[in-house]
């Protein structure tokens, strides 16, 4: 998982999972997801008749940019889940997205919102594909709505308020609020902004890559490069 984003889901289920399954969030809130995912695959087949080992798997699975090995992880935990918990199919939202299916997402997406309108995992999975359907507005008085009601949880702390932010920024609308929002969320992710380091990879990715220093590098192709051959380059990342 990339850092700042979040596992959802509450407490393991009647204590499932215990330290393991305390062990892997911390991993994922530190940003290491490599050695988290061991553990929650351990765990899912460790409690296989329980929802939410399956559904932080699948998430884990998502946050690592993996929807076709996530989608599996997630119908399981939709199959397990009770039905006051709607977080393994609003996760297999994400995953159908991140699959090119947006169509299909879109269309679980308003049926979940009719089932469950105040649940935050589901109205974030629809604040994602708001702005492909042309519902920004209508996803951003939802969650306005939603923040009115009561705080987040927080396990989605951090995303409710990135996504609202979001939101209020494609819709021009007070952007003091959006950067409040954005200052809060990093807060809570735990993002930390070191000027003096930013400055100096700054430094070094200047000098580096300066016309003097380019001119310095010998050609490494050799032979006739033949004509109308075009590079392109772009700015360090």
């Amino acid at each position: 998982m990339a850092p700042g984003r979040q596992a959802p889901g509450g407490p393991g289920p009647g204590g499932v999972g215990g330290g393991r399954l305390a062990l892997a969030r911390l991993l994922q809130r530190l940003g290491r997801l490599g050695e988290a995912l061991p553990h929650l695959k351990r765990l899912a087949t460790r409690y296989p008749r329980h929802w939410e080992p399956h559904h932080l798997l699948g998430a884990a699975l998502l946050n690592a940019a993996l929807p076709e090995r996530a989608l599996p992880a997630l119908e399981r935990a939709a199959a397990l889940a009770p039905p006051g918990r709607p977080e393994p199919l609003a996760a297999r939202v994400k995953a159908l997205h991140m699959l090119g299916c947006a169509e299909e997402a879109w269309e679980q997406v308003q049926g979940l919102l009719r089932r469950h309108p105040r649940s935050w995992h589901v109205l974030l999975a629809h604040a994602e594909l708001a702005p492909r359907f042309g519902e920004v507005g209508e996803a951003a008085r939802r969650l306005e709505e939603a923040f009115a009601r009561e705080a987040p949880p927080e396990e989605v702390g951090a995303l409710a308020r990135f996504a609202l932010a979001r939101l209020l920024d494609r819709l021009r609308r007070d952007p003091r609020r959006v950067l409040a929002l954005l200052a809060e969320a990093h807060r809570l992710a735990g993002h930390r902004f070191d000027r003096e380091a930013h400055q100096r990879r700054l430094r070094w990715t200047l000098e580096a890559f300066s016309a003097q220093a380019l001119s310095r590098c010998p050609p490494r192709s050799r032979g006739d490069l033949g004509e109308g051959l075009v590079l392109v380059v772009g700015m360090p990342r």
